[in-house]
C-alpha cells in the first residue's frame, strides 16, 4: 500500500501497534451514528487482540473534555465559552458525570508517557508539519516508542512521512 493510499481501520493489518486518536474514543464513547459501530469494532478487535493499541495522556485529556462537554451539552444546553463559565461557577458538575465507560475504554490499551526527548522534537513537529502541540506531541510519542501507525479521522497525521495513518472510510 502507497503512502498516498486510503487506509482504512477495515484493512488494519492483524497484530498492528497503532495509537488510537481521542476521535475514534469520542466517536464511541457518544455513539456517534456515523462513525460509532466502526469505532465500537474496531475497540473490541484491540480488546480481542487483533491489534496493540495505545493511548497516551493527551488522548485521555481530550477524550474525557469531549465526553464532559458532550454531558453538559444533553444536560445544561451549554456549550462553546459558557461551558468554561459554567465549570468555573459551579464545578460539581464534574462529580455527577460517570467517568466508568471512559476508564473501562482506557483500561484496553497500553498508556505511554511522554518522556523530555519528546518535547524537543514535538516542538520540530509543530514547525516541520505545521501540526497543533497536542498532535506534535502524540506523533513524537508514537517515534519514540516505534509505532507508525494511528487510528484517526484527523486528517493533519497525513502530513507526517513515517505514519501510516487508518481512517474511518
Amino acid at each position: 500500500m502507497g503512502h498516498n493510499e486510503r487506509r482504512t481501520l477495515a484493512n488494519l493489518p492483524p497484530g498492528e501497534r497503532v495509537l488510537v486518536d481521542s476521535n475514534i474514543l469520542t466517536y464511541h464513547l457518544l455513539d456517534y451514528p456515523t462513525f460509532g459501530p466502526i469505532c465500537e469494532n474496531f475497540l473490541q478487535d484491540i480488546q480481542n487482540k487483533k491489534y496493540k493499541g495505545f493511548i497516551t495522556p493527551i488522548i485521555i485529556s481530550e477524550t474525557l473534555f469531549n465526553f464532559i462537554k458532550a454531558y453538559i451539552l444533553k444536560t445544561y444546553g451549554v456549550k462553546g465559552r459558557d461551558l468554561a463559565v459554567l465549570l468555573k461557577r459551579d464545578p460539581k458538575i464534574l462529580q455527577e458525570i460517570s467517568l466508568e465507560l471512559p476508564k473501562q475504554i482506557f483500561g484496553i490499551f497500553d498508556i505511554l508517557s511522554p518522556r523530555s526527548a519528546v518535547v524537543e522534537e514535538s516542538i520540530e513537529y509543530v514547525s516541520r508539519y505545521a501540526l497543533l502541540p497536542n498532535d506534535a506531541l502524540n506523533a513524537a510519542t508514537m517515534k519514540l516508542n516505534r509505532i507508525n501507525s494511528i487510528a484517526t479521522n484527523d486528517k493533519d497525521f497525513e502530513r507526517l512521512e513515517s505514519v501510516k495513518v487508518w481512517g474511518l472510510l
